[in-house]
């Protein structure tokens, strides 16, 4: 068996003395986990950078098998050390992907949704802005949207000020009436032309809500990656300097 696809490298671990297992999410076979021999070699280490888009060479003797895998450097991100705030979130975006996604699934959307973020590096504030509804894609990408073009309630499109929490639907105003204190507050960065960092913060606090109490127990995760509220928590550091 043998296939050739590009892929992020999400991270790697020793193998053995010499190996890594390499582990990529893939733009056609899905997340991908594989050996890579002298993979912990100098030659390899400018390769093997979280975030590099990678040319992958995967080979087995059958399709079940974990595999070994040959790589080569496509794109690097440099820009990733830059700023403390993107390699946090670089971190995060890793370990959420190597938490929620199963391996050997197709997810095209989510590898598009990934390499369009990164090409944000460049610039921090916007990459978080674009951070926040990256994860809103891969939410919807595990089954878990959140809808919000319209009320859930009424149809209507204006004054949508909060979510449901239980469908992660939009409610406006008028319709959520008195049990508006049971409903999650709508995050400015969905309601605002203008998105600040501090409004991913704030938004990313609502979306804690649907992966503790909807992703993390459907798909008997055990816990969201600690890496994502380090994020979450640097992020807050620099909104409030």
């Amino acid at each position: 068996m043998e296939w050739r696809d590009q892929g992020i490298l999400l991270g790697k671990t020793p193998f053995g003395e010499t190996a890594v297992i390499v582990d990529a999410l893939t733009q056609k076979n899905g997340r991908v986990r594989a050996v890579l021999r002298g993979g912990q070699s100098r030659k390899f280490r400018p390769i093997l950078q979280i975030g590099n888009i990678l040319d992958i060479t995967w080979r087995a003797r059958l399709s079940e098998h974990m595999g070994s895998v040959q790589v080569d450097v496509i794109k690097s991100y440099p820009e990733i050390l830059d700023s403390r705030l993107t390699l946090a979130g670089v971190t995060t975006l890793s370990s959420m992907l190597t938490t929620f996604l199963e391996e050997r699934e197709p997810q095209t959307q989510v590898y598009a949704a990934t390499v369009k973020l990164h090409e944000l590096l460049i610039h921090p504030d916007i990459w978080c802005v674009g951070y926040f509804y990256w994860e809103l894609a891969l939410l919807d990408a595990l089954g878990f949207g959140l809808d919000v073009s319209k009320c859930v309630v009424s149809g209507v499109t204006e004054n949508l000020e909060y979510l449901s929490p239980k469908s992660g639907c939009a409610v406006s105003q008028p319709a959520a009436g008195q049990w508006a204190d049971r409903l999650l507050l709508m995050p400015r960065i969905l309601m605002e032309k203008d998105k600040k960092t501090s409004d991913v913060f704030d938004g990313l606090q609502v979306l804690s809500y649907f992966w503790l109490n909807k992703v993390i127990p459907a798909l008997d995760v055990k816990t969201i990656p600690t890496a994502r509220q380090r994020f979450m928590d640097l992020m807050q550091r620099y909104t409030s300097v």
